[in-house]
């Protein structure tokens, strides 16, 4: 909501000015989509909250029941290994960097890089 409202402040006071011509229904149609996407964000982390709050409190009273240390230190690594496991999908499996320059009006390849991830 926050990170929002700065940007819904900035565009509303820019249409006030001459450097952007929007008509009034514009404006309108502005402000209720960002009104409509304040909310959405709010109540979207009101169910992330409500949902994820029991989960971490019952994995939490979990990992601490040994009361080991050690013990909680092995499932913790075991659970970030399994995180970092899953973390990496099909779709990031390479990442390929290639940029290019412009050298006398053609587009030219200059620096490659790919890094490739496996399971």
């Amino acid at each position: 909501m926050f990170s929002v409202l700065p940007v819904v402040a900035i565009v509303l006071i820019l249409c006030c000015t001459p450097l952007i011509d929007l008509t009034s229904h514009e404006v309108g149609v502005f402000a209720l989509s960002s009104l409509f996407l304040v909310l959405g964000i709010g109540l979207f982390n009101l169910g992330a909250d409500v949902a994820m709050s029991p989960m971490g409190e019952q994995i939490g009273s979990g990992l601490t029941k040994s009361r080991k240390l050690s013990v909680l230190l092995f499932r913790v690594f075991l659970l970030r290994v399994a995180y970092c496991r899953v973390d990496v999908t099909p779709f990031r499996r390479v990442q390929h960097l290639t940029i290019f320059y412009l050298e006398r009006g053609r587009l030219t390849r200059g620096i490659s890089c790919e890094r490739v991830y496996t399971l």
